[in-house]
């Protein structure tokens, strides 16, 4: 429940939404303690006489409304977005904020600390406060026993509290390259912000809201991958697995490394080609189911953005006669380029509440430019000792360029939300120049063959 939490990423959407909605008479906050203790205006029908009664038919909101000024407008019912926003900024936060106040108010630290110390020393976790960061070792006497029911001191209060945000890796809380994940909150409150990777690690996922109300972390960012490596995916957003609360934001998937140069030939060898391998970027990290009653999905994250294909190496020069009358030697053919690296899938949408909406599916990462082709050598001189004298060299053909890599899927599966777009292929790299022939000799080399351009991924 830290204030200015980023798991809250989409109850910001709600305040903006909230605020062009007001003067609007809507029953949230105002009447009907009885309906779920919520202040939503009732609405509640007798069951339905059919075999196939669902609970959630008992609490219908579609119908409540907006106020209408005029006597003759009819009033417009709130979508399930609306009604999601709404109580996230009429209802949620408010009390989340005065949880926060109190937990952070020094005069009640003593307070708090009495409190908490049993359940700490017993279940190795706080009954009241937000989670700590990078406290992840469970040693208490029943907490030891099995702490992945228990939790930690990163997770919040068993009763309220925030889950603390994941270290980010390459850090002293967490040396690796994968980001830690965040902290879960306990009956109320919003989980922690998954850490993000470094070097191709992926990104922590993203704390679980409260079991009764809470909101989900967001998944961190995946690690950017070094010279020939994939690009890590981001984590995924945290779940509200109450029935009230919104899924975190997915976390985007890290860019592919750069493909490694080719080497230069040495004197009338080609040159290598470019590396093209371990080069894709991330796939992005699904965005977090929301509440079962209202709520809204969590979005998906784009993936990384496939890495560059590395260069071809230039061509060995050819070498130059050294016999009386004698050819000089053909200019080695540059190398190739790589090719791109592969775009990341977009993460999916999170499905959303009864009265929300899913969470939006994210578009793939773009395709990786392929490398450029590198230039043949130049042809060896030929001998002018003895007439006539030898023909030069001819030069070396050029590297062809990189393909493109593809770009990444978007994604599909996140509750009724349309498809997210698929990412664009990368350009083909540029073709390398060919080699000069010689001028030296009875006859002059020719120039080589040019290389051709790449082709554009898909």
């Amino acid at each position: 429940m830290a204030r200015g939490h980023r798991s809250t990423k989409k109850t910001r959407r709600a305040s903006k939404a909230s605020a062009r909605r007001r003067g609007r008479a809507i029953g949230l906050g105002t009447a009907a303690g009885a309906v779920l203790a919520f202040g939503m205006s009732p609405l509640v029908a007798a069951p339905p006489a059919h075999a196939d009664f669902d609970f959630l038919d008992l609490i219908d909101l579609s119908g409540v409304t907006s106020g209408a000024t005029d006597a003759a407008a009819a009033p417009a019912a709130l979508t399930g977005t609306e009604i999601a926003n709404d109580f996230q900024t009429q209802f949620y936060l408010p009390i989340e904020a005065d949880a926060e106040a109190f937990i952070n108010n020094p005069a009640y630290a003593t307070f708090l600390q009495e409190i908490n110390k049993p359940w700490v020393e017993l279940f190795g976790r706080d009954l009241i406060g937000d989670g700590v960061t990078g406290d992840t070792t469970n040693t208490s006497v029943f907490g030891s026993l099995d702490p992945s029911y228990f939790g930690n001191l990163q997770d919040g209060g068993y009763w309220f509290g925030d889950g603390a945000n994941g270290a980010d890796a390459g850090t002293a809380l967490d040396p690796g390259n994968d980001g830690d994940a965040g902290g879960s909150a306990g009956a109320f409150g919003n989980g922690g912000e998954g850490g993000s990777g470094i070097d191709g690690g992926i990104g922590g996922a993203g704390g679980d809201g409260g079991s009764f109300m809470g909101n989900g972390g967001l998944g961190g960012e995946g690690g950017a991958g070094g010279v020939g490596q994939d690009g890590g995916a981001g984590g995924a957003g945290g779940a509200a697995p109450s029935w009230f609360g919104n899924g975190g934001d997915g976390g985007v998937g890290g860019e592919g490394g750069v493909g490694a140069n080719g080497d230069n030939g040495d004197t009338g060898f080609a040159g290598t080609d470019g590396s093209h391998a371990a080069e894709a970027g991330g796939n992005g990290g699904d965005g977090g189911k929301a509440g079962l009653l209202i709520g809204l999905g969590g979005n998906g994250a784009v993936g990384g953005d496939g890495g560059t294909g590395g260069d071809g190496g230039l061509g060995g020069a050819g070498l130059a006669a050294t016999t009386p009358g004698g050819a000089g030697g053909d200019g080695g053919a540059g190398g190739d380029g790589g090719t791109g690296g592969d775009g990341g899938t977009g993460g999916d949408g999170g499905h959303g509440g009864y009265y929300g909406a899913a969470g939006t599916n994210a578009n793939g990462g773009n395709g990786g430019d392929g490398g450029g082709g590198a230039a043949g050598g130049v042809g060896g001189d030929g001998s002018t000792t003895v007439a006539p004298g030898g023909a030069g060299g001819n030069g070396g053909a050029a590297g062809n360029g990189g393909n493109g890599g593809d770009g990444g899927a978007g994604g599909t599966n996140g509750g009724l939300s349309t498809a997210g777009n698929a990412g664009n292929g990368g350009d083909g790299g540029a073709a390398g120049d060919p080699g000069a022939g010689a001028t030296v000799g009875s006859t002059a080399g020719s120039a080589g063959q040019s290389g051709s351009a790449g082709s554009a991924g898909v």
